[in-house]
């Protein structure tokens, strides 16, 4: 999945499309308006969450990015895209990191995902040790091509709440 995902050419706009999706969703739920919201910033060819921070900006939403310590221990800060730095594995993180934030929802990166939300991750689990201390609403952002139709499920994964691709949004929960 991932040496799919790295050489993936979408045959439309997944920006657009997906920008679309989002706009739904977030239109029928009120209850999202105004939130902390993590989310992250991809990596090999992970899409691309950047067309979605303005409509939740719009929505009064304070946008977080996470930072992971050498110990595995994850934290969201507020994100500014003028106060980032390259981190570790090459990924943009906070650098101002001196104000901790504990989001309400998190948008989570995901290689593959099931209809139930059982999300498969690059296998280090920084988001399920981070949401089994700070539960929050999830949202995973894929292409159609990464659901599959089960997925393995160990004691520790935390499951998403709901799946946005470009063609739609599913309801997990």
């Amino acid at each position: 999945m991932l040496s799919w995902r790295k050489t993936y050419v979408p045959e439309f706009s997944v920006s657009e499309a997906l920008l679309q999706q989002f706009k739904q969703f977030y239109s029928k739920r009120p209850d999202f308006l105004g939130q902390v919201v993590g989310v992250y910033a991809p990596i090999s060819g992970e899409i691309d969450c950047g067309a979605l921070l303005s409509v939740m900006s719009d929505a009064g939403c304070d946008l977080a990015l996470p930072y992971s310590e050498a110990d595995g221990v994850m934290g969201f800060y507020p994100f500014d895209e003028n106060d980032t730095e390259i981190g570790r594995y090459g990924i943009k993180v906070p650098r101002s990191r001196d104000k901790v934030v504990v989001p309400d929802c998190v948008v989570v990166p995901l290689v593959a995902v099931d209809v139930h939300g059982t999300r498969l991750g690059y296998g280090q689990g920084y988001y399920d040790r981070y949401l089994s201390h700070h539960p929050a609403r999830t949202i995973g952002l894929a292409y159609e091509e990464q659901i599959v139709e089960n997925l393995p499920v160990e004691g520790h994964d935390k499951s998403l709440d709901y799946v946005i691709t470009p063609k739609r949004v599913i309801e997990c929960v």
